[in-house]
């Protein structure tokens, strides 16, 4: 038996496969559907991600990104730093307390996502949808963002 499978012609393996693009949301802000979403679309208090600044950022919370992990396609899991000024006020903390924190994303597909955030640490609410609001609202968050960067220039360059 073992002379005949020896003696059988292998067969050519194919090369690997291509790598699948890793999922990463598009930039910009994302709003939870429904009543409220064009509103809260256009005064930026949906969920900011902004992966190429190591950023994200929502209603009166902003964290810098310490690790982004791969957990599935279509998946991801960021490790952050984060202030959250409503957090210190029921915690009774500095308002600069830094708190550590995870937020999971999920593609549903190529504008709508899936986030949950932990709150202090813990999970403590379900996962909610997002959807990435109109052009007309990313584009005022990027001139407000631009504005907001070069007031603080010019303060920093006046402190100078």
């Amino acid at each position: 038996m073992g002379m005949l499978i020896t003696g059988l012609p292998a067969f050519a393996q194919q090369g690997a496969a291509p790598a699948t693009p890793k999922w990463r949301p598009k930039a910009g802000i994302y709003a939870v559907p429904g009543k409220g979403f064009e509103n809260a679309c256009g005064e930026f208090q949906g969920l900011i991600v902004e992966l190429a600044e190591s950023a994200v950022s929502g209603d009166e919370w902003n964290c810098k990104i310490t690790r982004l992990t791969d957990t599935a396609p279509g998946a991801i899991r960021l490790d952050m730093t984060c202030d959250d000024y409503n957090l210190a006020g029921s915690l009774n903390e500095p308002e600069d307390t830094i708190y550590k924190e995870v937020l999971l994303l999920k593609k549903i597909d190529e504008k709508r996502i899936v986030f949950r955030k932990t709150l202090n640490g813990e999970f403590k609410y379900p996962e909610y949808p997002a959807s990435y609001c109109p052009a007309n609202a990313q584009r005022a968050y990027l001139e407000s963002k631009t504005q907001s960067k070069a007031e603080a220039e010019q303060k920093a360059m006046k402190q100078k």
